[in-house]
């Protein structure tokens, strides 16, 4: 609520040629907790086919319950606009989404926290989609999780690997936990991960 468009987000709405800001400037942009924006790119061919944006409300007030909620609000809009994009095929359109580690820096929540709420997200919005109409057309097929420092993203990796064993996911996700690194991320010798909220 009340924040700018910087950093990952300002990335994209560079590659969507600012429609982000532009929702932004007219007030209307996800900002309170479960409220989402799904942006796609006009020209399919593009490297970014779109985006996903999702309100955690009051900065410094989030919560992995919150997250949880709003991860799963994502997903669902998401879902439905894919279901209802105008097609000729009759196969299921499989949802493919590539989050960042939310909340899991600047946010106030711990990287196993962030993690588990995505993967709860997930679930619950797979869970809501098999039992409404769009169940024959859609689905949630995969999360590609992204980070910018190395060794978060190793970090992340391995609380991964340790989740995805747990009785709570286990039936449910496949963790491919291998790290593939792009050409823009960074590194660091060492990451302490801060234990509350930092202005």
């Amino acid at each position: 609520v009340g924040d700018g468009i910087v950093s990952a987000e300002a990335v994209i709405d560079r590659m969507l040629g600012g429609r982000l800001t532009n929702r932004h400037q007219l007030g209307d942009y996800p900002g309170p907790l479960g409220s989402v924006e799904v942006v796609l790119n006009e020209n399919p061919a593009m490297e970014l086919p779109g985006a996903v944006v999702i309100g955690l409300g009051p900065v410094g007030e989030l919560q992995p319950g919150g997250l949880v909620t709003a991860v799963a609000a994502g997903l669902k809009r998401l879902a439905i606009v894919q279901a209802e994009q105008p097609s000729t095929e009759s196969a299921v359109r499989e949802v493919r989404v590539s989050p960042l580690l939310i909340g899991a820096a600047a946010g106030g929540i711990r990287l196993a926290d962030s993690l588990a709420a995505l993967l709860r997200g997930a679930r619950l919005a797979a869970a809501a989609l098999r039992e409404s109409h769009y169940a024959n057309r859609v689905r949630i097929e995969s999360l590609e999780l992204l980070e910018l420092y190395q060794d978060r993203a190793i970090e992340a990796t391995h609380e991964l690997n340790r989740l995805v064993t747990l009785p709570e996911f286990a039936e449910e996700f496949t963790a491919q936990t291998e790290l593939r690194s792009t050409e823009s991320g960074y590194r660091r010798l060492s990451y302490s991960e801060p234990q509350g909220w930092w202005t």
